[in-house]
């Protein structure tokens, strides 16, 4: 048997190699080269007005495409819709809240007040006796009353629009009834020469006040008064209307005024 002499393969050169690898370098530059000029081009396809022109029409003119923007849309206003409904009872929820709040306030301040009165119309002397001046007043309305009926009686700061000459008194008594003889009989002061120009009221909350002041505006004052600290309308004998917010004052004016235009009417 004849057996043939062969050499190892020569391992290769590394000039071989260095070529090879800079024709894969090559290769990979001019891909990355391709890809670059690839997107380019799509960019600027893409970025053209006839393209973007064409691409709207298609999409205006797809029916898939409109009924998915429509349900989109529907849905989202669907839920705003529904947060709106629910923020909407919570503010209404609050309000009434904050309603019953400041009522229930206002007749903790009033039921403060409720044993005090408010005198207008007495001149301001030098060293006057404020407590002889309410018992000659007490007096001239047939109760009789001493120093240690009051808890306390002095005026008011003067506003600055007002008569600081007239000051208001204010004048607290210690019994609620002696507070209610006085105030019931007030009107007769005007049958005495000497007191014909005073004025009794009662003591009301800012909020009372304003409400009293109101239905006088908007409605026949002389049938609008104060008891206990709240605002009546006299409607007939017996039959009173009391007014607890603005409100019922515009709606008792909205009811007068039907009344009145159906008395025209007929």
């Amino acid at each position: 048997m004849q057996y043939l002499n062969r050499s190892p393969p020569s391992p290769l050169q590394p000039s071989v190699i260095k070529k090879a690898k800079s024709l894969e370098n090559t290769c990979d530059r001019n891909e990355m080269t391709d890809n670059n000029t690839l997107s380019q081009i799509i960019k600027d396809t893409f970025s053209t007005p006839v393209f973007i022109e064409q691409l709207c029409n298609s999409l205006i003119n797809s029916d898939i495409f409109l009924e998915a923007i429509e349900t989109i849309v529907a849905s989202a206003c669907k839920q705003q819709q529904e947060q709106i409904i629910e923020l909407t009872v919570e503010l209404d929820r609050t309000k009434s809240e904050l309603v019953k709040v400041s009522s229930h306030l206002n007749d903790l301040e009033q039921y403060g007040k409720r044993k005090d009165l408010l005198i207008h119309g007495i001149p301001v002397k030098n060293d006057e006796n404020l407590y002889t001046t309410v018992m000659e007043l007490g007096n001239a309305l047939g109760t009789k009353l001493n120093r240690d009926d009051f808890n306390a009686i002095h005026r008011l700061p003067a506003k600055r629009t007002g008569d600081k000459l007239k000051s208001t008194i204010i004048v607290s008594f210690v019994r609620i009834t002696d507070r209610n003889k006085f105030y019931l009989s007030h009107k007769q002061l005007g049958r005495h020469e000497k007191f014909k120009n005073i004025f009794v009221n009662e003591h009301l909350t800012s909020y009372n006040n304003q409400l009293y002041f109101y239905a006088k505006q908007k409605l026949d004052k002389k049938r609008v008064f104060t008891r206990n600290g709240n605002v009546y309308l006299f409607i007939e004998k017996g039959k009173y209307r009391r007014f607890q917010s603005m409100v019922d004052i515009d709606n008792a004016y909205d009811q007068s005024s039907n009344c009145a235009i159906r008395m025209i009417s007929s």
